[in-house]
């Protein structure tokens, strides 16, 4: 969040209200490049985690698929 409200109520409202960041103007070159950097380090390390998540679930279920096919259960 880019604001020119950069008084601390004001922060913790933007923060509580569910912004990533949050920028009173005025603001810094610097300071807004480190604060993109970040928030796409945030998103990439969270999609690597989801991806990983994901691909342990799809290799349990291949597992169980194998190993049915392998037993077949006869009823």
């Amino acid at each position: 969040m880019l604001t020119a409200r950069g008084d601390v109520e004001d922060r913790v409202a933007g923060l509580e209200s569910g912004v990533n960041a949050y920028l009173a103007k005025p603001f810094s070159a610097k300071e807004l490049v480190s604060v993109v950097r970040s928030q796409l380090q945030t998103q990439e390390a969270t999609a690597d985690f989801l991806l990983t998540q994901k691909m342990d679930s799809l290799e349990t279920m291949a597992g169980g698929l194998a190993h049915q096919i392998r037993n077949p259960s006869i009823t």
